[in-house]
């Protein structure tokens, strides 16, 4: 990343999935891969059903991550930090922990400030 302003990373995946996990391991699934990306969750991560699927997300020191699952067959996670974060091994982690078996979109973003910007 380019000196100057903080700055962060964003990782967008979706993907098919072999099985929709329980609540309870979707919450251990996000704990473990914020925390071994170096992350540091605020709270545990909450939780809802849906008709399409459940959903969830976890508020980081960083900023946060969520998922979204549609029709029992895909995921959708989101990871957004304000600060740098190993893009590969995130995505590695959220590959096995979601049961993702096929990747279907894939995005990763330098996010924040410019170096020009100045503080105000």
């Amino acid at each position: 990343m380019s000196e100057g302003l903080p700055r962060g990373r964003h990782l967008i995946l979706d993907g098919e999935v072999s099985e929709v996990l329980s609540d309870e391991a979707l919450a251990a699934a996000m704990l473990r891969i914020v925390a071994s990306i170096g992350m540091t969750a605020l709270a545990p991560p909450v939780l809802r059903p849906h008709p399409w699927g459940p959903s969830g997300w976890v508020m980081l020191q960083e900023s946060h991550m969520c998922y979204d699952y549609f029709y029992q067959r895909a995921v959708c996670v989101d990871l957004f930090s304000c600060r740098d974060f190993d893009v590969r091994e995130a995505e590695r982690l959220i590959m096995q922990e979601f049961k993702i078996t096929m990747v279907t979109n894939r995005l990763s973003l330098e996010r924040g400030f410019a170096p020009t910007m100045e503080r105000t």
